[in-house]
């Protein structure tokens, strides 16, 4: 079946219509409630370990930017996050709920 929007969604070019390197949006709409939406969406940020086990990659959790600023260095923070300039990480406090901005790694 064809399907212009994402047929152009999908493809790079100089056409107008032509929307791949214009790094475009994605909006989803699904005759689906939202907790459904999120749990079929959810699979897409499923990882297998070593062991077998199913691990998701909190990608936004700042252990991981750690990780990656430590072991990965500019490379593999270029490669997850192609876009950023600079990455930023939270800390929480037990004192409260405060949180500091404390930059990571200039992955330019």
């Amino acid at each position: 079946e064809e399907h212009d929007f994402t047929r152009n969604l999908f493809t790079m070019g100089e056409a107008g219509w032509q929307m791949w390197d214009k790094e475009p949006a994605i909006f989803i709409r699904a005759q689906v409630r939202l907790h459904e939406l999120r749990k079929h969406l959810r699979k897409f940020t499923q990882i297998r370990t070593e062991a077998g086990s199913v691990e998701y990659f909190r990608f936004w959790e700042s252990t991981v930017l750690d990780y990656i600023s430590f072991f990965g260095g500019a490379d593999l923070g270029w490669e997850i996050f192609p876009r950023t300039q600079v990455l930023w990480r939270t800390h929480y406090y037990s004192s409260g709920p405060r949180f500091a901005l404390m930059r990571v790694g200039n992955f330019q």
